[in-house]
């Protein structure tokens, strides 16, 4: 079974993300940057997020090779729940509302 083991979603998009349409690019780009809140749409809801219909959100999954949707922001869903220590997430934080205050006096957090 190991042998068979389904590519993840980041070794997916990495394979296959270079051969997309501009539009399916946007859809994974949208998911990937914004995974803490993407993994929870559903398709209709991901469509309008990204600006384009629901059936280019489907495509996308299955261009890169799964069966559908549901799949695709499972797997997805996955990734985001691997990068999710609160570690990870504390710092992705500290990187947010440091780069929210570019130009500005930022401060400068310990190294």
């Amino acid at each position: 079974e190991q042998l068979n083991r389904p590519q993840n979603f980041r070794e997916r998009v990495e394979t296959h993300y270079p051969q997309l349409g501009k539009q399916r690019q946007r859809v994974v780009k949208y998911v990937n940057d914004n995974l803490r809140t993407a993994v929870f749409l559903t398709v209709n809801q991901l469509a309008r997020q990204v600006g384009v219909d629901a059936a280019t959100v489907v495509r996308t999954a299955q261009d890169l090779g799964f069966r559908g949707y549901g799949e695709f922001i499972e797997s997805a869903r996955e990734l985001f729940l691997e990068t999710s220590t609160p570690y990870e997430i504390a710092r992705r934080e500290i990187q947010r509302l440091d780069a929210a205050h570019v130009g500005g006096s930022s401060a400068r957090w310990a190294q």
